[in-house]
Order: structure tokens, then C-alpha cells, then sequence
């Protein structure tokens, strides 16, 4: 087992960047490019994950403002974090928690983006008023 309490002593990754002096800047694509060599001497495993996690939830609050409406206060989401540079949000759980907190026309046109053409829009309405639960991670309704 992993001690989180581990030092990192002696571990250095390379890793490039673009760095502009501002947002105007960023959009004419006048940037710099550093090739930086980060070393993490002295921080210990759990304050390197606590970076990284801090770091994935400010991505994912960038990649997710578009959606600030459809989320309410105290929602619980499962994050997956993924490679650097990719989404950070488990669709499909994102998808399931819109769901939960969606009224029936919201329900209605979640149920369409899954399911597609597969049902017509009468027994996607049969289903909602029948209140069959719906398990939307998996793409299809539950028994």
C-alpha cells in the first residue's frame, strides 16, 4: 500500500506550456513557449493529489459555467479525472444527476438525447407517466 505521507524527493517532470501576457494577448496567439522542469523535493504524495485535485475542479468549473443553470447547491457529482486537457466530468453521471433534478419536459429531452430515435415521442411520454425509473447510465429504462 501507497503511504501518502510519502516525499516525491527526486522526482522532476518535464512538461511545455504557452504563456501570454494577457487574454488579448492569448487570443492573437501571441504567446511564449516554456519548457519548464518541475520538481516536487520535500511535498509528499497527499499535498501533490490535493494540487491535482484543486486543479481538476478548477477545470472542470471552466469546462462546466456553460451548464451553471442545470446544477443546484450541495449537488454530489462523480468527477473522473482524466488526462490533462480532457473534460473532467463522467458524462454519463453528469447526465443522470441533470435527470434526478430535471422537471418532465427536462426529463423528456434527456430521455430523447439518450435513447435517440428508438422510441417515438408517445412511448417516451408513456414511460415518463408511468414514472418508470430510469437508469440513464445505462441507456435504458430499468424493470
Amino acid at each position: 500500500m501507497i503511504k501518502l505521507t510519502q516525499l516525491l524527493d527526486g522526482i522532476s517532470i518535464l512538461h511545455m506550456f504557452k504563456f501570454s501576457l494577457n487574454a488579448e494577448e492569448k487570443a492573437a496567439k501571441n504567446f511564449k513557449r516554456i519548457h519548464a522542469t518541475f520538481t516536487f523535493d520535500g511535498m509528499s504524495i497527499e499535498d501533490g493529489l490535493d494540487k491535482a485535485v484543486r486543479q481538476a475542479a478548477i477545470s472542470w468549473q471552466h469546462a462546466n459555467r456553460d451548464d451553471w443553470a442545470s446544477f443546484t447547491d450541495g449537488q454530489k457529482l462523480v468527477i473522473v479525472v482524466k488526462a490533462a486537457g480532457r473534460k473532467q466530468v463522467d458524462h454519463e453521471a453528469a447526465t443522470a444527476t441533470k435527470y434526478a433534478g430535471s422537471d418532465a419536459g427536462e426529463r423528456k429531452a434527456i430521455l430523447r438525447t439518450v435513447v435517440g430515435d428508438t422510441m417515438s415521442d408517445e412511448q417516451l411520454e408513456a414511460l415518463l407517466e408511468a414514472g418508470t425509473p430510469v437508469d440513464i447510465t445505462n441507456r435504458k429504462a430499468t424493470e
